[in-house]
């Protein structure tokens, strides 16, 4: 989560537009800097928007496994009894054929029912989705709002723009990601 909540951090200073409009949903929902709920946060809809875009672009898991139970044909191919199964998450999630533009950030993608199911695959879907999605959520957006509430997210000198991703089996920076917290002014 920690690593989710920095790439959140990243896109955020690199889209200032999209932070104002994050910020301004925390402050309406949080006036006078009061401490975050549960009954709120889960309420938050431009917040949501903007972790599960940060999770389309960079989803800690690069894939998914499953082992066929029995012999199955898909689109013509035969896939055995017992053979494993792979969808690379990080390549789906930014197909132009399901994501326009699907290198872009853009929360605002998340704002209708209209998401392929199987197009966002995080946290996995069906019976064996993560049994922690709903919590790690959670955690990311009382993290955000915390450091929302008192601070701006900046790019510095040392921001790697673009960011450049590991290559070790999880999207992971290659290098920290280096950001300015800026001192949110108080309010008037």
């Amino acid at each position: 989560m920690a690593t989710s909540v920095a790439f959140a951090a990243y896109n955020l200073a690199l889209h200032p537009e999209v932070q104002k409009k994050l910020r301004a949903e925390i402050d309406r929902t949080f006036s006078g800097k009061c401490r975050p709920t549960y009954e709120k946060l889960v309420q938050m809809k431009y917040l949501e928007m903007v972790i599960k875009e940060t999770l389309r672009l960079y989803p800690i898991g690069n894939r998914i496994e499953r082992v066929a139970k029995s012999n199955v044909e898909v689109s013509g191919v035969i896939i055995p009894k017992g053979m494993v199964v792979a969808t690379p998450i990080h390549t789906l999630q930014r197909d132009p054929d399901v994501w326009p533009d699907p290198d872009s950030f853009k929360p605002e993608r998340f704002n209708n029912d209209s998401i392929d199911p199987y197009g966002f695959l995080t946290f996995g879907t069906g019976p064996r989705a993560c049994i922690g999605m709903r919590l790690s959520i959670l955690i990311m957006k009382l993290a955000l709002v915390e450091i929302l509430q008192h601070f701006s997210f900046a790019s510095c000198k040392e921001t790697d723009i673009p960011l450049e991703l590991a290559r070790n089996g999880f999207v992971l920076p290659k290098k920290p990601i280096m950001l300015k917290l800026e001192p949110r002014e108080p309010a008037a």
